[in-house]
């Protein structure tokens, strides 16, 4: 199962392609997510997703945190995502992601804390609306870019090429987990795209030209 080329499509500079010059190209990388969407077991899916937003946030962290901040910066020691979702928003990350985000890791607590716990459909479905609810001006709020996220906040996980090559005889597990995925992969992408956006407003975007 492959995920769309489209979330690949280069940034466009001034009529130039351009690489950026940060470390979040991972969360804009489908083919990282594309492995879990092969996962057989839910709770391992989960555990993947939410290690990856984890360290999102942590590049968020790095990336926005005040110069000189370092021996104040405590992200390494944070064992928990709550915190570590806390300290993104109040470094401006939008509430409406990090809402999403917290959908995800919830589902992920229920996992972690009943060992007989089994996912819903319910769960699932609800977690890729939040993904809609999340608006266009808070992610592009500098203008920068991008073309891409808006079929991500209209039609949500739909927008994921996998989502419509699945077969219809998929088995109900695997239909979570590659829903699970999407949205994942949906929030990092919207999450990148933000980051990008405020760097650039800050004027501290690293671009460079790609060879």
């Amino acid at each position: 199962m492959k995920f769309s080329r489209i979330e690949q499509s280069p940034i466009m500079d001034k009529g130039n392609y351009v690489k950026i010059d940060h470390d979040f190209g991972y969360f804009l990388d489908p083919n990282k997510m594309a492995s879990i969407a092969n996962y057989e077991d839910e709770s391992a899916a989960l555990l993947k997703l939410m290690l990856i937003h984890e360290d999102f946030l942590r590049v968020v962290i790095e990336n926005l945190r005040p110069e000189g901040s370092e021996k104040y910066n405590a992200i390494k020691s944070y064992k928990y995502f709550a915190p570590k979702l806390s300290a993104a928003v109040l470094l401006g990350l939008p509430v409406s992601l990090a809402d999403a985000m917290s959908e995800l890791n919830s589902i992920r607590n229920k996992y972690a804390h009943k060992i007989d716990y089994v996912i819903t459909n319910e769960e699932v479905d609800k977690l890729a609306e939040t993904i809609k609810k999340i608006k266009i001006e808070e992610i592009n709020h500098g203008g920068y870019i991008h073309q891409v996220i808006e079929p991500i906040l209209k039609d949500g996980i739909y927008a994921v090429a996998l989502m419509n090559d699945l077969p219809p005889d998929l088995e109900e597990n695997r239909l979570r987990i590659c829903k699970l995925v999407t949205s994942a992969h949906c929030m990092c992408l919207l999450g990148a795209f933000w980051l990008i956006n405020t760097l650039h407003v800050k004027d501290k975007l690293k671009l460079s030209m790609s060879e």
